[in-house]
């Protein structure tokens, strides 16, 4: 993890304190990213949907689903054409499916698997969210940000240096319902 890589260079390399910074892997062509066509259409898939908020995240615990589901609440209640859109799976989808159910927004939020088309995704919601912060996730903000597709994450790990906050992206800070 990105603590773990921090913490063994500044074990080895004292002076080093404070002047970190982990970057995400490697991504060599960011072009398929910019100038990928969709083959197919949130818009259309989801036409009671008018703007859609993306996330693309592995359902486990520490990706806070349920945090961020709790924090558009206000906003899919409040606009009825906004909508949600989550893909992803892992051991926590039971969970999350239980929670989108118990705050009423069945019709606001789907859940999807992923089919590898993340692509389309990025190009055609309207807005991407970030809860989260790890190697991956700061690899996927670089390929999503590469995409033109707004973003909205946390202002911690790399997004703070790929994003200034309120022009390129929107940050916030952890737990920060709010934001």
């Amino acid at each position: 993890t990105e603590a773990s890589m921090r913490e063994r260079i500044i074990k080895q390399h004292k002076n080093a304190e404070g002047k970190i910074s982990i970057l995400p892997q490697f991504v060599a062509d960011l072009s398929e990213w910019r100038d990928a066509q969709p083959t197919k259409d949130l818009h259309q898939l989801y036409p009671q949907f008018k703007f859609i908020i993306l996330m693309k995240v592995r359902l486990v615990k520490t990706s806070n689903v349920t945090f961020a589901i709790d924090a558009c609440q206000f906003v899919l209640r409040q606009y009825p054409n906004v909508g949600m859109v989550i893909v992803g799976d892992g051991p926590e989808e039971g969970k999350i499916r239980g929670h989108i159910e118990s705050k009423g927004l069945n019709s606001k939020i789907v859940l999807e698997k992923s089919d590898g088309d993340m692509y389309s995704y990025a190009k055609t919601a309207d807005m991407f969210l970030s809860t989260t912060s790890n190697e991956y996730d700061d690899r996927q903000l670089v390929e999503i940000a590469a995409a033109g597709l707004p973003v909205v994450a946390l202002s911690a790990g790399l997004a703070q240096t790929l994003f200034e906050n309120e022009k390129s992206g929107l940050l916030c800070a952890p737990n920060d319902m709010g934001c």
